[in-house]
């Protein structure tokens, strides 16, 4: 029941969306949600500075560890469910904890672009910058950035909890 109520059609996805999803998931290899997520929102915060609006269509709010929105889920089902991404559970050899990571099907395969001059060239500039960090550095950096700080955010805190975040603010 739940599976069919998620069950969505790739055409209908945001393309942009979509194009820098897997570009990350591309660039990383083995990317967590959270890894795809801070991505994500360091991409549309880039672009919001420079071309003064985001890439993708998502909609950031302060959660427990940083930016999230939700419909991220709802994205990587359709590209799992479109057999462009596959998944696989990781675990950790300390304390046993699981996480599920994503990674392309085929990693030769090219895709249409969607993406302008200027956002592929900021996708490319935030991928190359942050290449090789995990989802704790990631973490840390989206903290950092002025969104969170103008709601009070830090790590540990709850200030801002459940808030959008303003991409517009320097």
């Amino acid at each position: 029941m739940i599976r069919k109520a998620l069950k969505i059609n790739i055409k209908t996805m945001d393309k942009k969306t979509k194009e820098v999803l897997l570009d990350i998931i591309r660039d990383h290899g083995d990317a967590t949600v959270t890894v795809i997520m801070k991505t994500c929102y360091l991409i549309d915060l880039t672009a919001q500075k420079r071309l003064k609006q985001p890439i993708t269509n998502l909609q950031y709010i302060r959660y427990n560890y940083g930016p999230f929105d939700s419909n991220i889920y709802r994205y990587l089902l359709r590209l799992i469910e479109a057999d462009l991404v596959t998944t696989d559970t990781k675990y950790f050899s300390v304390g046993g904890n699981e996480v599920v990571t994503y990674k392309l099907k085929d990693i030769s395969k090219t895709f249409e672009t969607d993406l302008k001059q200027g956002e592929k060239e900021i996708v490319d500039e935030v991928l190359s910058s942050i290449r090789g960090l995990g989802a704790r550095m990631l973490t840390e950096i989206a903290y950092q950035t002025a969104p969170m700080k103008k709601i009070g955010a830090k790590i540990g805190n709850n200030e801002g909890l459940g808030k959008k975040l303003d991409l517009k603010v320097r």
